[in-house]
Order: C-alpha cells, then structure tokens, then sequence
C-alpha cells in the first residue's frame, strides 16, 4: 500500500510542497486514528453490552469520511 499511496500523493503537490505537505497529514492521521481507534472500539463494544455492530459502524464512518473528496481537490479530467 505504501508505493500506490507514495506515487498518488507525489502527484497532489509540487516538488517543493512535497515533503511538508505529505509528511505531516500522513503521520498526524495515524497516530490520532490509528493509535486510539484500539481504545474507541474497546470502549464502544463496552457500551454496546458485547456487540461489536458498532464498531462496525465506527470503521465504515471512518472510511466514509476518507472517501469523501477535498473541497480544494480539483475535478478529475479523465479523457472520455
């Protein structure tokens, strides 16, 4: 995964960007999902007396929340 994320996030920014651009957003992220999402998902099957279709819920937010494009991304302009 990390040579498909390195050439598309090489592409987002120019060459002089690149390293404060991407270094921070990718490590900011996984150290504030990432390291507490053990925590949340603990927590969450606590409170949902031992089912884990919160959790479940939890990661597909999460996931719906990445998908979700840039306001700042430029539309794609694929040939047709």
């Amino acid at each position: 995964m990390l040579e498909a994320q390195s050439a598309i996030l090489s592409e987002l920014f120019p060459t002089h960007y690149r390293f404060t651009a991407i270094a921070p957003s990718r490590e900011i992220n996984a150290m504030a999902l990432g390291g507490t999402t053990p925590f949340s998902a603990t927590t969450l099957v606590g409170v949902a007396e031992g089912s884990p279709w919160v959790v479940v819920a939890f990661v597909v937010t999460c996931l719906a929340l990445t998908m979700e494009p840039s306001p700042h991304q430029k539309p794609s302009t694929a040939p047709s």
